[in-house]
């Protein structure tokens, strides 16, 4: 990747720190597209700022537990933060009122950039986003998805036992008479 993107003599924090760290992961790749999919369908690759703005959980921030902001105090900075991201990468000004997936998933990627465990970044994601929760609610549809299987069988078996034994009996009937 090219760090100074133009004829000034400048280099670009981010397209620097891209070029020593790298590209992100597939399992980032994975929980921020995850972490997308919660938003809503209404409009394909887009999400409404105020779904995003409402679906974020601060409650989780290590200075809000500590007492130190509120969750209206890190949800702004978070908002902040997110509009600035999309005012340089895409010279905006203002808020639109959605976001297309990729600018969500850049946004993350250049998170991405300064950590460096993978489970730490897996938890900052759970945390801002209750993928635990989504993560439940995928086991639980599993779960109900298996179950309705088992039952499918279990039915399919009970009926062909019946038929076989209808059968059966038929068949005797007819020898013994």
């Amino acid at each position: 990747g090219q760090i100074n993107n133009s004829s000034e003599n400048k280099i670009k924090y981010d397209l620097l720190l891209k070029s020593l760290v790298g590209n992100i992961t597939i399992k980032r790749r994975i929980l921020i597209q995850k972490v997308f999919n919660t938003f809503s369908k209404e409009k394909k690759n887009k999400a409404m700022i105020s779904e995003i703005k409402n679906k974020f959980n601060a409650s989780r921030h290590p200075d809000v537990i500590k007492g130190i902001k509120t969750e209206n105090k890190i949800l702004g900075e978070f908002l902040d933060f997110l509009e600035t991201f999309r005012e340089y990468n895409n010279n905006l000004h203002g808020f639109n009122f959605s976001m297309s997936f990729q600018e969500f998933f850049d946004f993350y990627s250049q998170i991405s950039l300064s950590i460096n465990d993978d489970k730490y970044f897996e938890m900052l994601l759970t945390n801002c986003w209750d993928l635990d929760q989504i993560y439940k609610k995928e086991e639980e549809n599993n779960n109900n998805d298996k179950k309705e299987k088992n039952n499918i069988n279990t039915n399919n078996v009970n009926n062909n036992y019946k038929k076989i034994t209808k059968r059966n009996n038929s068949e005797i009937k007819q020898i013994h008479m």
